[in-house]
């Protein structure tokens, strides 16, 4: 029925398209934190100053 997977060895080095793909994820995961931020960052700015613009 199932039958295991054999373990990939994590040992074996990126190649340049891999390390390329991994940047590209962690740059989009830190852009979103720091949109996340700023509007969270904007919401509470403006109803401690009352809501005006």
């Amino acid at each position: 029925m199932n039958t295991p997977r054999e373990s990939k060895d994590d040992s074996t080095p990126l190649t340049d398209k891999e390390k390329r793909e991994a940047y590209s994820v962690y740059v989009a995961i830190i852009g979103g934190i720091v949109i996340v931020v700023s509007f969270i960052w904007h919401i509470v700015s403006s109803l401690i100053s009352g809501g005006e613009p």
